[in-house]
């Protein structure tokens, strides 16, 4: 059973990166936060000095690609806009760092929103660990 907030950061943090390696033939994720890894490192440290970053402390998210995550792509999985780098994050982002949550992920989706059935001129790309496509 896993706890949440999870007892070792780093080590989810790894975990689900590999589910997510493993599982690229699903196209469900359009690229990785590359600094995930040393954000559930602060994480870890934190917490070994009993300190809290808030009530999602640790806690690894993916969000939909139309959601701004500062320096993170934003192309609201349309692959004319693949260079498009958010300059800050949403409002709701912001809240979920300040809460202690770990930006994991970015999911594919239709472009722009608009489609039901999930077709994305990005989403048959494989997944990337850096920060540009």
């Amino acid at each position: 059973m896993r706890l949440v907030p999870p007892s070792d950061c780093r080590e989810e943090i790894a975990r689900r990166l590999e589910i997510v390696e493993q599982n690229l033939h699903l196209n469900a994720i359009l690229g990785v936060n590359p600094e995930a890894i040393s954000q559930a490192e602060k994480c870890q440290q934190l917490r070994r000095e009993k300190k809290s970053l808030g009530p999602l402390h640790g806690i690894p998210l993916i969000v939909k690609d139309n959601i701004a995550c500062a320096s993170l792509p934003l192309t609201l999985g349309c692959k004319a806009l693949e260079s498009v780098i958010a300059a800050k994050d949403a409002l709701v982002i912001q809240r979920l760092r300040k809460a202690g949550a770990i930006i994991l992920a970015r999911a594919n989706m239709s472009e722009f929103a608009f489609d039901v059935r999930s077709r994305s001129s990005l989403g048959a790309m494989s997944v990337t660990h850096c920060a540009r496509r």
